[in-house]
């Protein structure tokens, strides 16, 4: 299977979405199905850069996130347009709530390609529920 998984955030980096996203496409790609990742560039040295991480393919660019209004971008759409267009994925994975980053892409794949299904996990928990 072919699965795209989207993130607002350096995936990379840490924090609790960034490894979520890193730890399903590591091992959904240890089992086999093919895995590509996407996040927005966060600085200038990483618009529109593509890196093999273990077994499946992390693609940066668009648009930096910091010069987004609240990760909104127009450019961001024909990116991921074509990245769908090439890679033809039979999931789309979107994750995070926190921008408009999340509600613009599930809006894309629904508009140009309303064939694939889509995952939308907003990682969220409000601050008044108990943290084990």
């Amino acid at each position: 299977m072919k699965l795209l998984l989207i993130n607002y955030m350096e995936t990379t980096a840490p924090g609790g979405i960034n490894k979520v996203v890193f730890e399903i496409a590591r091992w959904l790609s240890k089992w086999s199905h093919e895995v590509v990742v996407f996040n927005p560039a966060w600085d200038n040295r990483l618009q529109m850069s593509e890196e093999k991480i273990e077994n499946f393919t992390l693609i940066r660019g668009g648009y930096k996130y910091r010069e987004s209004l609240y990760g909104f971008s127009i450019k961001n759409i024909g990116v991921v347009r074509e990245l769908i267009k090439k890679f033809d994925p039979d999931v789309v994975h979107v994750h995070g709530y926190h921008t408009l980053f999340s509600p613009e892409i599930v809006y894309v794949v629904k508009k140009y390609f309303s064939k694939i299904p889509v995952i939308f996990s907003p990682h969220y928990m409000p601050s008044d529920m108990p943290r084990s």
